[in-house]
């Protein structure tokens, strides 16, 4: 019943940021190709100030998509629970742990592929050629200003963000839902409750690097 559970909060919310993040590779690509200077523009006449706009407004779109994410996840969550919805939700015979876990499960899933795909897109958008030399060229120094040895390997720092990413999409979709509970709590102005609670909620705490 559990993985009917999942299969069906991962198809209620896939329609909706599977397009928001075909749009997001799309933009990627196409800012590939304007910062190589295939289209329209030659790599010589590229300026600095087109650029440096270019990097910003993905860094919005990248932002964007982000909260896009955890946005539908966060409505997803409420409007199935507590809203009209959660009437019928309740008659189902599973028990409301089952239904937090399936929640919390398919949550933490579209946020690991919100984030993999962030990397993704990241990659397309600056692995070239000027970049990767000079990343390569620097790597130790690149490196520990993450925090992590100077002798540590790309593989290693690879795998470690594999594994930050997952237990980070857990923490974000347990905090998104530990504010929507809490925001049942208020009497009136329950969304606006759970946004408070949210905001409320201390820091997560962050894994220590490896030195």
């Amino acid at each position: 019943m559990l993985g009917k559970l999942i299969r069906y909060d991962l198809k209620s919310t896939t329609r909706f940021l599977i397009v928001i993040h075909i749009f997001l590779i799309i933009f990627s690509i196409l800012g590939r190709i304007f910062l190589t200077g295939r289209f329209p523009y030659e790599a010589d006449d590229i300026s600095e100030l087109l650029i440096a706009l270019t990097f910003t407004v993905y860094i919005i779109l990248f932002a964007g998509a982000s909260f896009g994410t955890l946005l539908v996840i966060a409505v997803r969550f409420y409007k199935n629970l507590f809203s009209d919805e959660g009437y019928l939700t309740n008659t189902l015979p599973v028990t409301k742990g089952m239904h937090l876990l399936s929640k919390t499960l398919s949550g933490t899933i579209w946020c690991a592929i919100d984030a993999f795909i962030l990397y993704l897109c990241a990659f397309i958008l600056i692995a070239i050629p000027p970049v990767t030399e000079a990343l390569s060229a620097h790597w130790g120094e690149f490196i520990r200003l993450l925090g992590f040895s100077s002798q540590s390997s790309f593989h290693f720092f690879l795998l470690y963000m594999v594994v930050l990413t997952f237990i980070g999409a857990v923490v974000n979709v347990v905090s998104i839902q530990s504010a929507i509970i809490l925001g049942q709590l208020f009497n009136g102005h329950k969304v606006l409750g759970a946004v408070v609670s949210y905001l409320s909620l201390p820091p997560s705490p962050r894994l220590r690097l490896p030195y």
